[in-house]
């Protein structure tokens, strides 16, 4: 049996699947098996990963109907036959050495949970690295990392560790309710499963070494907002809630959320609010929303005066002030 499975996501990935499963191949470690879960591709992908498997006896190739990235690491993860876990994505590359330097934490650590750093690619150019805080925590350990780090650290107003699935390795026991626990989200399912777990592993350990490229391409950079856009993530904030039995992320919570909710409004949505009445018809409902309660019901964020100024502005619905003052001026720059 390989010692790690490694789980690969495949949609319609045709122009960047060869580098990332050629990245595979270059791995210093080599116990491993290659899981390439086709999620009903409709390009060449399919074919890219039947040539893999006829080359290489360690990669594994599943076909399936698409129903997103959740179900296909599911998928994935009942065909998987090696004690520790892994997740590619399909339009990524990893380091040589990603398996080996997880794979040796782990054991050295006798931790449940590894993970590297990353950096994001968008025109063969770092734009982004990320700054996790580094070491080795136990439960008491995690759960005050959770409280002060997680969602948003105070050191970069980023995530005190990258929330998604990939980057990192997973004893397999913990990784299977994981995984289902982000079942029926489109985005942001990799948070809930990785938040889901870490209520309930023992020990994770966190390494300096960059080892994973998150490749941004021209569709993620511009993709457009789409009308469940805000379903989704409202249903990513209530999922937290549920599980967060603990009350870990009182404080953590309400600050990502601002965070999603301005670059929302002022991101994605910005191009769509013409008018104070498109903004009214599209904005206020989910400003408005009882999820946000949690947000709302702060006094003030640990931001300084000025941004305050636009979280009170929206606390006491002045709804007409934020868009003449912000979301106007915005929109008439991008003009």
């Amino acid at each position: 049996m390989p010692k790690v499975s490694i789980i690969i996501p495949i949609y319609n990935t045709e122009k960047r699947l060869n580098a990332c499963l050629d990245s595979i191949i270059a791995q210093s470690f080599s116990d491993y098996e290659a899981i390439l879960v086709d999620d009903g591709s409709t390009d060449g992908s399919r074919r890219i990963c039947e040539e893999y498997a006829a080359k290489d006896s360690r990669f594994v190739v599943v076909h399936k109907d698409n129903e997103g990235f959740a179900s296909a690491r599911i998928t994935g993860f009942e065909h998987s036959k090696g004690d520790y876990i892994t997740f590619i994505d399909s339009d990524d590359i990893v380091n040589s050495l990603y398996l080996k330097k997880l794979y040796n934490t782990i054991i050295e650590k006798d931790a449940d949970i590894t993970c590297c750093q990353a950096i994001r690619v968008y025109d063969n150019k770092i734009v982004e690295e990320t700054h996790s805080i580094l070491g080795t925590f136990d439960k008491v350990g995690i759960r005050h990392f959770l409280k002060q780090n997680y969602l948003h650290d105070t050191r970069n107003n980023k995530t005190g560790l990258p929330l998604y699935l990939w980057g990192k390795l997973y004893k397999k026991e913990f990784l299977g309710d994981g995984l289902r626990a982000g079942l029926g989200l489109k985005l942001g399912e990799d948070q809930i499963s990785l938040f889901y777990m870490l209520l309930r592993i023992n020990r994770i350990s966190i390494i300096q070494d960059y080892l994973y490229e998150y490749i941004f391409h021209e569709g993620q950079i511009t993709a457009k907002y789409k009308s469940d856009f805000w379903d989704n993530k409202l249903e990513v904030f209530r999922r937290y809630q549920g599980l967060d039995n603990e009350n870990l992320l009182v404080d953590q919570l309400p600050l990502r959320m601002w965070r999603v909710l301005i670059n929302g409004i002022e991101g994605k949505m910005l191009n769509m609010l013409s008018s104070y009445s498109r903004f009214k018809e599209m904005v206020v409902p989910v400003i408005e929303d009882d999820t946000f309660r949690c947000l709302f019901n702060k006094k003030m964020l640990p931001h300084g005066f000025k941004k305050n100024i636009k979280f009170w502005i929206l606390k006491y619905k002045l709804f007409h002030i934020y868009y003449t003052f912000f979301i106007r001026h915005y929109y008439n720059k991008i003009k």
